[in-house]
């Protein structure tokens, strides 16, 4: 309803009302709405529906790596993640996690070989020591027998000690940083040598 005051050309005031019903209007306003809301939920639930499969499917990589650290934490050095093709920042990371778990295996598998020469290499003038003391001990001696066995003891002694002091050569080795240079080997090894 629109109420307006209106002179008229003797300048009488008159009031002008107009009425126009707003039902239709209400109406077609309110469709344009349910229609607009239908609309938006449809888009929403596209989007939803686009997103969520990239989304599951990037969970999936990253559980493939957290499932991987995981048993790399417990000592199983055993396998790579999944192969990824994606070629991505995660693919990139996947292949990074892929390598070192690779220069894992190899550093155990080292270490491993290395402990086990390690063993063997003690073992062996550990018996000889063993043996002669043994065999010494089972008669009387004279004292030059027992100065060449104590001789040989000696010099089994002085291998063991060379064989500690490799290892731990080779421990301290492990821990220093390296730089790697230019140079010349053989003019090193003939200065070595002299």
């Amino acid at each position: 309803v629109l109420r307006v005051t209106v002179a008229s050309p003797e300048g009488v005031p008159h009031a002008l009302r107009l009425a126009v019903p707003l039902d239709r209007h209400r109406a077609t306003m309110m469709s344009y709405a349910r229609l607009a809301a239908g609309v938006g939920a449809l888009v929403a639930l596209a989007l939803l529906a686009v997103v969520t499969g990239p989304l599951r499917a990037l969970h999936r990589r990253i559980a493939v790596l957290a499932a991987h650290m995981s048993r790399l934490r417990q000592g199983d050095l055993a396998g790579t993640p999944q192969a990824d093709p994606s070629g991505d920042e995660l693919a990139a990371l996947r292949d990074e996690v892929a390598a070192a778990t690779e220069e894992l295996r190899q550093v155990r598998d080292a270490r491993e070989r290395l402990l086990a020469d390690a063993a063997h290499e003690l073992r062996t003038p550990l018996a000889a020591i063993r043996t002669d003391v043994d065999v010494t001990l089972r008669r009387e001696r004279s004292a030059g027998e027992l100065r060449e066995t104590l001789q040989r003891v000696r010099e089994e002694t002085a291998r063991l000690g060379q064989l500690a002091q490799q290892l731990l050569d080779l421990a301290a080795t492990g821990h220093r940083a390296w730089t790697v240079r230019d140079g010349d080997l053989a003019a090193r090894a003939r200065a070595s040598c002299a």
